[in-house]
Parts: C-alpha cells; structure tokens; sequence
C-alpha cells in the first residue's frame, strides 16, 4: 500500500493545530502537527514532508527563523513553505516571507475552501512527482532487461539539460538583479518610517525612489515570468481547470477586494491536459490585466465562461472586462513584449503580461486572441477537443 504524503503544521496553539487539522481530515494525506520550530525541524529529521503549514509568529524561534534554517540545508530546501499568519498583510511584511523561502502567505482566520485548494494544489504536484519516479524507475528496469539502460539515461539528461539550465541562468539573473532593489526599498522604507523628521522635498524623492524601484522589481519579475512561459520542468498532467482559475483569483484576492471587483464565473471545460501552474499564470495575468485598465470611477467586471462549442472539437474559454478597451487596430499588437498601448503614467505595467500570456497558450499548443466589445475587452483562448478529458 503507497504511503500517504505527509504534511507538517507548525503553530504554538494547539486549538489552531486542532482546526487547522479537522478543515484537512478528507484530503489523502497523513498530518503531524508539532507546537514549535524546533520540534519542526526534529520531525523534517525523522520524516520526509511534501509541505509545511508555518505559523509565522511563535515565541522563541519564529516562523521566518525556522524557514530560514529549513531552506539552509540541503534535505529540506526544496520542501514547499506557506506561511500562515495573523500579522499585518503590508508589502513590507509579506516581502520578508517571500524572500525568507515562503511559497505562499494564508492570513488568519483562514479561510477553509482555500486552504483545503492550496494543499489540494500541492497534493496533486506530490502525486505527479511519484508517478513519475515511478515511471523512470520501471523504464530503466526496462532498459537494463533490454541492454539500454545508459541509453535511456543520456538522452533523458540530454533532453532536459537544456531547459533546466535555462530556467537555472533565468532565476539567477532575476535573484541578481533583484538584489539591489531589495535593498534600495528597505533602505528607504526604514528611513521614511524612522521618527526623524523629514524635509518635504527629501521625502519627495524618497517616494519617487521607491515607486520606480518597485516599477524596476515589476519588471524584472515579468521578465522572468516571461522568460519561464514556455520552459517547464513539470509534464502536462490532467489539470482541473476551475481549480487553475480559482487559484488565481486567490492570488489577486487583495487586489479583488480593494477594487470591489464583480466577479462573474461560468461553465468551464472541467479536467485538460496541462502544465496547470501555467495556466493558472494564464489566468492570473488575464484577470490582473481586466482589473488595471479600468476608467476612473468604473467598478471591473471580469467574466470568465466556456463558450458554446460551434466546431465538434472546439473549445473556447472566454475571459471579458468592462474596461477602456482596446483600439481595433492595435489588437493584433497587444501580445508583443514591452508593447505598451496606455500611458505609463496612468497605468503602471510591465508591458510583458499579455505576451506571458501568449507564450503560455503556445506552450499548450492553444491560440488566444483579444475582440473588442462594445464596452471592454474579451480575450478568448482556443484548445482543442483532444486536449480535453471530460466523460
């Protein structure tokens, strides 16, 4: 009988570890609550875990110092991290357990759905990862009956050689760059919250740094985002497609709320095969894009549905906004990098998003296009019949 993947969740209060625990009782995995960081990382010593539920603020040794050690030694780094936390959700504090390691952030009460989605999400990661050990370990038992296990194993490093050692130099650039701008904003936050009083026209500027620092961090994000599209260490697997939306939507949940967006979710195409962390980038980025190019005044309204199927294969999921718009003759122009068609001024942007997006739907072998409505914009994704998994 397979083992079931084991989940670490680390928090000084018991009641939480106990509700926390009876939210994620029906989900197939096995749950090891323990009450501090050290006590975590006595069980990361014992037991292998495919993710940690870290309560940030603990007496003695915090969640940031516990990640910390976790993501310095060579066994654990590589083990999933999201933070869950009664603290303030400022850039500021969110910004550290980022770059302390965190994958993720959960403020409390926690919402249960989405907790439950976020393990769920990683359960499904775990369970792909198994099946394909398991794969390449019958292929090279298969390999060795046959005399071709060394075969197998070059051209299997061969093929993936190239696209990690992409995705490797990608990150390594980003990291370098983003460095310098860490350091410059925390530099400047301190000093615009320290209690020495300011000239007006010093903190002036401090807010000008930090605003195009910010912008500067943006785009090296996007350009990552960018340069990671169509690059994948992860096999396409079957993806629940709502579930890929619904995390998106997650992710942009403050944002959702500071807007009061009108979000309106239709019929969907259900399983697809897919890289889903792509997709849910597809989305994410489609639905970010809806939010921002909005008129002064105006509440966004995003829609995102299955349109009626017009050819036997066809599939069309269609993700429309009452914003601005966009110029009919610049649609075909809005999916090229760094092409910007609104002011920079107006609206911030790294001009990669629509072009992320772009790279992703060809990763899949789907088209997107963009239409013009009468108020607003509908980007429409086209996947094929074949790609589709649904009874």
């Amino acid at each position: 009988m397979t083992e079931k993947p084991r989940l670490l969740i680390v928090d000084d209060d018991s009641k939480n570890l106990h509700s926390t625990k009876r939210i994620l009782e029906d989900l197939p995995l096995s749950i090891k609550t323990v009450l501090s960081g050290e006590e975590a990382l006595r069980a990361l010593v014992k037991d292998s875990y495919f993710l940690i539920l870290m309560d940030v603020q603990m007496p003695g040794m915090d969640g940031f110092e516990t990640t910390s050690l976790i993501r310095g030694s060579v066994n654990f780094q590589d083990i999933p991290i999201i933070f869950i936390t009664a603290i303030s959700k400022e850039d500021k504090h969110v910004l550290r357990g980022y770059e302390g390691g965190a994958v993720d952030y959960l403020f409390k009460p926690v919402n249960p759905v989405i907790l439950k989605s976020k393990i769920s999400v990683f359960l499904d990661l775990e369970s792909k990862k198994r099946k394909l050990e398991m794969t390449i370990e019958k292929l090279e038992k298969a390999g060795e009956e046959l005399g071709i296990k060394k075969e197998l194993e070059f051209s299997n490093k061969e093929l993936n050689k190239k696209n990690q050692e992409l995705l490797v130099y990608d990150h390594m650039v980003a990291h370098d760059l983003n460095a310098p701008l860490r350091n410059i904003i925390s530099y400047v936050s301190l000093i615009m919250e320290s209690e020495s009083s300011l000239d007006m026209e010093i903190e002036s500027y401090l807010k000008h740094i930090d605003k195009n620092s910010q912008r500067a961090r943006n785009l090296i994000n996007g350009i990552l985002e960018f340069s990671a599209a169509d690059k994948s260490n992860e096999l396409k697997e079957i993806c629940d497609i709502r579930m890929c939306v619904d995390a998106a939507i997650d992710n942009l949940d403050s944002v959702i709320q500071e807007k009061n967006v009108q979000l309106i979710i239709g019929d969907l195409p259900g399983e697809i095969n897919c890289v889903s962390i792509k997709v849910q980038q597809l989305f994410q980025n489609l639905i970010s894009n809806s939010i921002k190019y909005q008129s002064d005044g105006q509440r966004p309204e995003v829609k995102i549905y299955m349109e009626s199927q017009k050819a036997e294969n066809e599939i069309k999921i269609n993700v429309e906004d009452n914003g601005i718009g966009i110029p009919a003759e610049k649609l075909k122009e809005i999916f090229e990098p760094f092409k910007r068609l609104q002011s920079v001024a107006k609206f911030e942007g790294s001009g990669i998003g629509l072009a992320t997006c772009k790279k992703i739907v060809e990763f899949h072998n789907w088209e997107i296009k963009a239409d013009r409505l009468k108020e607003g914009t509908k980007f429409v994704i086209e996947l094929w019949e074949s790609e589709s998994v649904n009874e």
